[in-house]
């Protein structure tokens, strides 16, 4: 135990109602990753001071729900962030990527959506790509790739390339995205499949 946390505990203790030790305290419990302490500390808090630090470990208790692959916890923790009045772009996205993980496809795109039109990003662009072509909706995101260009477009146009090159379709994939590949090799003539030569 800290110095730090001794003084809060001992000032807590000697006036329970004392809100400046008892965020103090749960300050401490943050700081060290005691999440589950630092949050019973701060559960039903109306201080908006306190209902702050409360959104903070609720977030942090999220990435660390994600980081261990508990995906459908992340997101618990994310609506618990919510309800305190905190939204935004930051809890959106790492929803919509435990929706991936889980395999709830239309709901992650959903997110990544709302987030590329927020902000282009790479990241919300490799998240609306693996969303959309996982459930298979290369039309829309191709439509989508044109209506809001940025980042979106690269990815979409390698997301086809593999797509080509993973069919055999060497030459498509080359004329889409021609920087992957300097020249295309290793295409045997025709004629060699038919003994011919």
């Amino acid at each position: 135990r800290s110095e730090a946390e001794a003084l809060f505990r001992a000032a807590w203790k000697k006036q329970s109602d004392n809100t400046d030790a008892r965020y103090g305290l749960a300050l401490v419990y943050f700081q060290r990753r005691s999440f589950a302490a630092a949050d019973d500390l701060l559960s039903g808090t109306t201080a908006s001071r306190e209902r702050s630090l409360l959104c903070d470990i609720r977030l942090a208790r999220a990435y660390m729900a994600r980081k261990s692959e508990q995906y459908e916890l992340s997101n618990r923790w994310l609506y618990q962030a919510r309800q305190l009045g905190v939204g935004g772009r930051e809890i959106t996205m790492l929803e919509a990527w435990n929706h991936l993980s889980l395999n709830h496809e239309a709901r992650a795109a959903d997110g990544f959506l709302l987030a590329y039109r927020q902000s282009p990003t790479k990241e919300a662009a490799e998240g609306l790509t693996l969303s959309f072509t996982r459930a298979g909706r290369w039309r829309e995101l191709d439509e989508l790739a044109l209506e809001l260009n940025g980042p979106l477009t690269i990815y979409v146009r390698n997301a086809q390339a593999e797509r080509m090159a993973s069919r055999g379709l060497y030459l498509a994939r080359y004329n889409l995205v021609p920087q992957r590949d300097p020249e295309p090799h290793n295409l045997d003539p025709p004629w060699l499949a038919l003994g011919v030569g």
